[in-house]
């Protein structure tokens, strides 16, 4: 048997007539489609004809009106266990939200000086074209941010031209590209007390100074 439940990720409340397709992970054709009741479950007889040791692999899309629309993978071994349980948890759509931490986007690198998009950035952004594509009625603000090292004026600069680099390539392939747009907010955003401007010396490792060399997407509009 094959059965899951869906629920608010904060506050952890059973959802209700949410949207839970089975997607074809190779062709993204629908397999099956299933709303789930008055406690936040469902049920599938997708396994009805599966066997012992057989791989499964597929796609979970949760859809909800006033959620983020979420895919999740499937992908296992069936073993002794008679009963396999989905459990997902998906988050509201809510201004400020950053959807590069919800869908788990890794980080957007740049060589030293440069704002081309290199093949691994290609990667994350794409994640992000597809999930914009999947929710369109947000628009995304995509902000670049720098350490305190070199100067504030430099920084500044570069994260622009970066955040301007990253958003041109997300809106060549999506419908509306006026739903992105990038600002470089180069290092007036310290997540951490690093600073070294000026007069200031700056103690911090470099992990401490990876914190502020990151890439937000943050919904301004739902």
């Amino acid at each position: 048997t094959l059965a899951g439940t869906v629920s608010d990720d904060k506050s952890l409340e059973l959802l209700s007539n949410a949207s839970v397709e089975f997607i074809n992970s190779e062709d993204e054709t629908v397999i099956a489609t299933f709303n789930t009741d008055e406690n936040g479950a469902f049920v599938s007889d997708y396994l009805n004809d599966k066997k012992l040791g057989e791989h499964i692999q597929f796609d979970v899309r949760v859809k909800k009106e006033k959620y983020l629309t979420q895919t999740f993978k499937v992908d296992m071994i069936l073993a002794n266990d008679p009963h396999i349980q989905l459990d997902y948890l998906i988050n509201k759509t809510e201004i400020g939200t950053d959807i590069g931490i919800v869908f788990k986007i890794n980080p957007i690198y740049f060589d030293l000086d440069k704002s081309d998009i290199r093949p691994d950035a290609a990667l994350e952004l794409d994640k992000i074209i597809k999930i914009m594509n999947e929710n369109p009625s947000v628009t995304i603000e995509l902000g670049s941010h720098t350490d305190c090292r070199a100067t504030m004026e430099y920084n500044t600069a570069l994260s622009n031209q970066r955040a301007k680099s990253s958003a041109k390539y997300i809106q060549s392939k999506i419908n509306d590209p006026k739903r992105i747009y990038g600002i470089g907010y180069g290092e007036t955003k310290l997540v951490n007390d690093c600073q070294c401007e000026g007069d200031q010396t700056s103690d911090c490792s470099e992990e401490e100074h990876q914190a502020n060399r990151r890439t937000e997407f943050k919904i301004v509009k739902k």
